[in-house]
């Protein structure tokens, strides 16, 4: 944890990494109960990878108590020591698996009202796996909706982290019952004219997640994943910008934006530059080839059953 007294911010950071063996293996999901249930109305249970709630939402042996209370217990003394009576402002951010660390520890951070804040949790991960199912991201939404949580998630291009888990291989397999991500999402890519590509809540069917579950395994690079490489095309982007700025007029020049006016903006993204509305491959041609590759393994399957 760490503090900026002059803007009397509290930072929250969590480290994680995880191989390919261990997002196989720990993509079961575990049932907790739903902080907004009386709020929202609806399902008293949310859906989380067990693989990143156990570790903060257990309570531990030695003090009684989950991560997520004791650092809401250590964000209240800071806040204490920083303002006195007043309100801080709170930062979660984290890499990899501390990315879904950081995500669930927002969550229930902006759920409990005793938090005494001066504006809205703000989460910024790098290469976060997604951690929740469709109740959790209904939820996560409402938050977001009511001021609460503010989430910049940072992927890079083929990143096969953030394309992962895709369900739990002990649950259902049904498509509504798979993985989802939340919060603001911004892809960096090089190959980008800006530098990056911004969506939010966009709606990715059926064919969109098949899609990336291919390029999971065949265009995913661990490399995309460090944090270097994140630290490298955030550079990118950065000069990119500045140089495209100095093109031109100062009456044409755009200021960078903040976290809160991106989400201010959220309603009118499909206008802003023509960047927000996500990816611009049809369903049909991603169909097609997830076609092509399911034909190409039924035919590898058959062709071994022969040789057998």
């Amino acid at each position: 944890i760490c503090v900026n007294r002059v803007a009397s911010r509290v930072i929250v950071v969590f480290r994680g990494d995880e191989g390919v063996l261990r997002r196989v293996k720990d993509s079961k999901m575990m049932e907790y109960e739903n902080p907004l249930a009386e709020e929202l109305g609806n399902t008293e249970f949310i859906r989380l990878r067990a693989a990143v709630s156990k570790n903060i939402l257990f309570p531990r042996l030695d003090t009684k108590m989950t991560i997520v209370e004791e650092i809401h217990s250590r964000v209240n003394k800071i806040r204490g020591e920083l303002t006195g009576r007043d309100p801080c402002h709170v930062t979660i951010c984290g890499h990899s698996l501390g990315g879904g660390l950081a995500t669930v520890t927002g969550f229930y951070l902006a759920c409990n009202n005793d938090l005494k804040l001066a504006s809205p949790i703000q989460i910024v991960t790098f290469a976060s796996p997604r951690v929740g199912g469709k109740e959790f991201h209904r939820c996560f939404q409402h938050l977001e909706d009511s001021g609460r949580i503010l989430y910049a998630r940072f992927t890079n291009v083929n990143d096969m982290i953030s394309l992962r888990p895709f369900w739990a291989i002990s649950g259902s397999w049904r498509f509504e019952d798979w993985y989802k991500h939340v919060g603001m999402h911004i892809c960096l890519d090089t190959r980008s004219v800006q530098g990056f590509e911004f969506n939010y809540r966009r709606i990715t069917g059926l064919s969109d997640e098949l899609w990336n579950l291919i390029k999971s395994y065949f265009c995913g690079n661990s490399k995309n994943s460090s944090i270097l490489e994140y630290h490298r095309r955030m550079r990118f982007a950065k000069k990119l910008f500045l140089s495209q700025q100095k093109k031109l007029s100062k009456r044409k020049r755009k200021k960078l934006i903040t976290l809160e006016e991106c989400y201010a903006l959220h309603e009118s993204f499909t206008e802003f530059d023509g960047d927000m509305k996500g990816s611009t491959t049809s369903s049909l041609l991603k169909l097609v080839i997830v076609a092509f590759f399911i034909v190409i393994e039924i035919g590898l399957l058959f062709q071994v059953l022969i040789l057998r």
